[in-house]
C-alpha cells in the first residue's frame, strides 16, 4: 500500500504526518515548533534555516516512525505559511528573516496599499497583498536591503526549493 506525506508550515511550527491511503490511517506524525518570539510579539519573522531544520527534524521523525515502510512513500505535499514572504537576492541568498503572516509591523503600509486600491480591493490577490505590503515596509524600514531584493516567494517555495536540492536563485 502507498504511504503520503503531508508536510504544514503552521505560525508556530512544522506538522507532518504519514498517511496510508489503502488503510486510510496516519502510520506515523511529528510536530517541531519553531522558536519563535511570544505571539504578542510584533515582530514574527524566522530565519530560512530554522524553517528548513523544523521541516528536516519532522522528515527524519517520520523516517523513524515508518522504518520499512519508508518505501512505499509515493509523494509529498508541503502547505502552509501563504503570507510569507521570502526575499531573495539576485543569487538566491535570504535577505531578511522570513516575514511571517502574524508579523504587524506593517499595518500604516497595508492601511496605504488598501487606499490606493480601494476599488480593485475585492479581486486582489491576498498573497499579492500581503507580499506588496511587505515590501512597502521593507523599502520604509531597511531601505538598502529593499534595493537588493530580486524576488519575493513564500516558505512553502522555499522548503520545496530546498528539498529538491534547488538553490533560492533558481
Amino acid at each position: 500500500s502507498v504511504i503520503h506525506i503531508g508536510i504544514d508550515l503552521g505560525p508556530r511550527g512544522v506538522g507532518a504526518l504519514a498517511f496510508n491511503r489503502d488503510e486510510g490511517q496516519v502510520v506515523a506524525h511529528s510536530a517541531v515548533p519553531y522558536g519563535l518570539a511570544a505571539e504578542a510579539s510584533v515582530q514574527q519573522e524566522l530565519e530560512v534555516e530554522e524553517l528548513i531544520e523544523a521541516v528536516t527534524t519532522a522528515l527524519r521523525e517520520l523516517s523513524a516512525q515508518l522504518g520499512s515502510l519508508r518505501q512505499r512513500v509515493r509523494t509529498m505535499a508541503v502547505v502552509g505559511a501563504p503570507d510569507s514572504c521570502v526575499f531573495v537576492d539576485e543569487q538566491g541568498q535570504v535577505i531578511v528573516p522570513v516575514i511571517l503572516p502574524q508579523d504587524r509591523r506593517a499595518t500604516a503600509e497595508q492601511s496605504q496599499l488598501r487606499s490606493l486600491v480601494a476599488e480593485e480591493r475585492e479581486t486582489m490577490n491576498r498573497l499579492i497583498e500581503h507580499q506588496v505590503v511587505a515590501l512597502m515596509w521593507l523599502q520604509a524600514h531597511r531601505q538598502e536591503q529593499a534595493e537588493r531584493v530580486h524576488q519575493v516567494i513564500d516558505a512553502v517555495d522555499a522548503v520545496l526549493l530546498h528539498l529538491r536540492g534547488l538553490s533560492l536563485a533558481e
